[in-house]
């Protein structure tokens, strides 16, 4: 599937969701926030709990979490580390040190420093971030929703008076 074609299908199915427009915004601004973390494997079922906490919508939060891709993913943590570096005061050449000649191995015996110069800074970062994207898509997304919604409303009333319309005739 092509990336024009995947994206016309995630609007699809986006605006196929039945269910209320503010459960729909809220899901949908959970999986944005969640996003812009670097807890990858667990992206899904953070926005999920979220949602279970506060009533949003799962499969909006899971289309929420598509903001978070391969395209999008190095400008996200790059401005989220360096965010939270700032805000945590972590220095830079800290994290260059950590970083070089990373191995699988080495993020088991040294997950405690990169945790603290890396991945906590990245997730302070990241939550702030987030949560602005996720305040400024909240109300398009709820907006748009309720449009959606009222206009199938008024198609569907139309297509039963078209039909009782024709049934008296």
């Amino acid at each position: 599937m092509g990336l024009k074609a995947f994206g016309r299908w995630l609007l699809l199915k986006f605006l196929r969701l039945v269910d209320h427009p503010h459960s729909v915004a809220l899901g949908f601004s959970f999986g944005v926030l969640i996003s812009f973390t670097p807890w990858v494997g667990l992206h899904l079922a953070l926005a999920w709990g979220l949602c279970w906490l506060f009533g949003g919508g799962y499969l909006a939060a899971w289309l929420g979490t598509w903001m978070g891709n391969p395209w999008t993913f190095p400008f996200m943590w790059w401005g989220s580390l360096h965010l939270g570096r700032m805000l945590m005061h972590v220095s830079v050449d800290n994290h260059e040190n950590v970083m070089a000649g990373m191995t699988l191995t080495r993020l088991f015996y040294d997950f405690d420093k990169i945790f603290y110069d890396v991945l906590l800074p990245m997730t302070v970062g990241g939550l702030i971030l987030g949560a602005v994207a996720a305040l400024l898509s909240y109300w398009p997304v709820r907006m748009a929703m309720a449009r959606y919604q009222k206009n199938k409303k008024r198609r569907l009333l139309a297509r039963k008076l078209e039909r009782q319309m024709k049934e008296k005739d």
